[in-house]
């Protein structure tokens, strides 16, 4: 492409130089054209792969990789709107907008999960500490004969 873009250059440059001829004119008109052409496809392509590089995320994926995603979604939306069209890159723009929407989606439902997961380990750990014998709140072991009380977090024992 950079091969490309410099023999229009060249071309441009050439044509600039022979104006008397009867139709240098139009032919330096259609390699503005033709440049402008391949700077605008330049960037769409440049914003899709971005975009395509941050679509679709694991579920396993650590939630730092949803606001990751967005933002490369943003940075790809920044580039196709100044575009004005070219292509499908409005719909494109309205398309990432849509995948924002749905990755800010996903990575609450993600959170609300882990929460969940995390109460349900909390309270399993507590079970199997009060079974084995140690603090409910720290799993550490009790001293004390009479009034029993964590060593680690000196809370009673209240089980």
């Amino acid at each position: 492409l950079p091969l490309m873009m410099s023999s229009s250059v060249r071309c441009i440059e050439k044509f600039k130089t022979i104006l008397e001829w009867k139709d240098s004119e139009a032919l330096l008109q259609h390699c503005y054209v033709l440049l402008e052409e391949r700077e605008k496809d330049n960037k769409y392509y440049s914003a899709i792969n971005l975009a395509d590089s941050k679509r679709n995320i694991s579920v396993l994926a650590p939630i730092e990789m949803y606001a990751v995603a967005r933002e490369v979604l943003k940075e790809a939306i920044g580039i196709l709107k100044p575009l004005n069209g070219w292509r499908d890159s409005e719909q494109k723009v309205k398309e990432y907008e849509k995948q924002i929407v749905e990755l800010q989606q996903k990575e609450i439902a993600l959170q609300e999960e882990r929460k969940i997961q995390e109460e349900k380990q909390r309270i399993e750990r507590k079970k199997t500490w009060r079974s084995t014998g140690k603090c409910q709140h720290c799993g550490g072991a009790f001293k004390g004969l009479f009034s029993k009380k964590c060593a680690s977090c000196g809370k009673e024992k209240d089980y």
